[in-house]
């Protein structure tokens, strides 16, 4: 479905005319396609991009990627191009845990241009759309087929304006050394992570990116909450699938197999990044990887909660003026602790574990790496962590 010429010509208008615009992408590499044509409006017009990650939008190894740290580029923005985010609202605002309010980020007087297939999902009975956003320039249709359009489009505009490109350079320079400058941060941080007592979520996604990093890998569930879009390089779209759509507990072990048995005789490893509660949703479906012989590395974050309810018990009671010692209980997982290698193994799958000192880490990660791609089998490392 191709969106509305008169629009498309209104939004070029606005996007190359901005002096601070701004991309937010949700599910644009639905069509693996579509994000080289991100990649190109955004390289033309020097547009930050922000990716929301419902599945794999823009490499963060770009100059031009701002996913992190882009709140205040959505405060100066004057015209925003949203492609495809499911929650257009809550992309532009933050939320109070707590209390439950949201504040605004973008500019109230932005310009805002929303190219999605959104409208074709709205019924009466459901609000799954979340909170509707007014846009200025509404344009149903598909970004695969759009993005290039409007790119066309835009490069007729620049012909007739070409007096802005130092305007677009200087803009270039300006993201890209932010976007170096946090890459560096993020590395140096997760580097000196390695001395703590516990092993900390930013050190796990490092060890694992330091034995996958040559292989042709796949994320197919898990961040290690967050770090392995900070370290990690994600340059193809086959390279994340991208989260759970309804955020349900249950989700990562069942669609990593579903993403391993897809890839089979590609020759790429599937890295699952398991929640331990998660996994104790479907535990049988180590069984089923076992089974099917999938190949698959699972590497267990475990720090042996429901740290989503936890994490919330410990904020309300805070905000209540109320103990948190209690809040805990119901979520964590302790008295007794939970094996998850021991599991693995009583289904037949090679596991180590649990691993609970850094310097362990990266020996377990290897070897069960050599069983997934000598053997074409799946293995399992279980590793406790700190709480996020």
């Amino acid at each position: 479905m191709q969106g509305n010429p008169e629009a498309l010509k209104k939004a070029a208008a606005l996007l190359v005319e901005a002096k601070a615009p701004l991309i937010i992408a949700d599910c644009v590499g639905r069509h693996p396609e579509a994000v080289s044509s991100l990649i190109d409006i955004a390289e033309l017009l020097s547009i930050p991009v922000i990716d929301k990650g419902s599945r794999f939008n823009f490499p963060n190894t770009h100059p031009l990627d701002v996913t992190e740290g882009a709140g205040e580029l959505m405060r100066k923005a004057d015209v925003l191009l949203a492609l495809d985010v499911q929650d257009l609202f809550g992309g532009l605002s933050a939320l109070n845990r707590q209390t439950r309010e949201t504040e605004y980020i973008l500019s109230p007087s932005a310009k805002i241009i929303h190219v999605s297939m959104n409208d074709m999902l709205i019924h009466s009975w459901a609000s799954d759309y979340q909170r509707l956003e007014a846009v200025d320039v509404p344009i149903s249709g598909d970004t695969s087929v759009v993005l290039p359009e409007l790119t066309r489009l835009c490069r007729q505009v620049i012909g007739n304006a070409e007096k802005s490109k130092d305007v677009r350079t200087a803009r270039f320079n300006d993201v890209k050394e932010n976007h170096e400058r946090l890459r560096r941060g993020w590395s140096d941080e997760a580097h000196a992570t390695a001395s703590r007592k516990e092993i900390a979520t930013a050190f796990l996604a490092l060890e694992i990116w330091e034995v996958i990093k040559n292989e042709d890998w796949v994320l197919a569930n898990g961040s290690s909450n967050g770090w392995a879009r900070r370290l990690w390089d994600w340059t193809r779209p086959y390279q994340f699938l991208g989260r759970n759509g309804g955020a349900g507990i249950g989700y990562g072990m069942g669609a990593s197999i579903g993403a391993a048995l897809a890839h089979g005789g590609t020759g790429r490893v599937c890295v699952d990044i398991q929640g331990d509660g998660d996994l104790l949703m479907t535990p049988s479906a180590l069984w089923t990887a076992a089974h099917h012989k999938i190949p698959l590395l699972m590497v267990i974050f475990n720090n042996q909660s429901f740290y989503n309810s936890e994490d919330h018990q410990v904020r309300t009671a805070t905000f209540r003026n109320r103990p948190v010692e209690t809040a805990g209980i119901g979520s964590h997982l302790d008295n007794p602790a939970i094996n998850f290698a021991k599991m693995a193994e009583s289904y037949g799958i090679y596991s180590e574990g649990p691993i609970q000192r850094s310097g362990d880490l990266r020996p377990a990660l290897q070897r069960a790496l050599k069983i997934v791609k000598e053997k074409h089998l799946p293995a399992l490392v279980d590793v406790i962590t700190e709480a996020r």
